[in-house]
């Protein structure tokens, strides 16, 4: 008598379904793996900043937003370099989230606050200084 072929049926992966847990599982495998994923970008991304120059400038400008673009040429082409971009108006309405209101009582909130307003107010006067007299701002007492 002849086998009857059983026929397999295909499932489908539903890609807006929850992720498979591995990390419940606690995988010595998953683990490992991760450690040295992290290893190899460590050791990459530090060779990577030591042999070539990473590049970072300000844009963003037509957006409304001051933006802090960096780039670092370790892509896998001469001229292909992965990016990063971070607005620096959100990094310091992140700053004021993080530390609320700045209440007399926390002092060490109050002092990087003072800083960080200090240097970027440094920073402005050399922006200022740079532009032609007609275009600087005019001063606030």
């Amino acid at each position: 008598m002849a086998k009857k072929k059983v026929r397999g049926v295909r499932g489908l992966y539903v890609d807006d379904s929850e992720n498979i847990g591995f990390e419940e599982w606690s995988l010595e495998a998953q683990e490992k793996l991760n450690d040295s994923i992290m290893r190899m970008l460590k050791e990459g991304m530090a060779l990577a900043t030591k042999e070539y120059e990473v590049l970072a400038l300000l844009g963003g400008l037509d957006s409304g937003h001051l933006n802090i673009e960096v780039s670092l040429p370790i892509g896998p082409a001469e001229f292909s370099s992965p990016a990063w971009v971070f607005s620096l108006t959100e990094i310091v309405d992140y700053f004021i989230d993080a530390n609320g209101f700045f209440p007399p009582t926390e002092m060490e909130s109050i002092q990087a606050a003072q800083l960080i307003r200090d240097h970027l107010h440094d920073l402005a006067d050399r922006i200022d200084a740079a532009l032609p007299v007609e275009k600087r701002r005019p001063r606030h007492g």
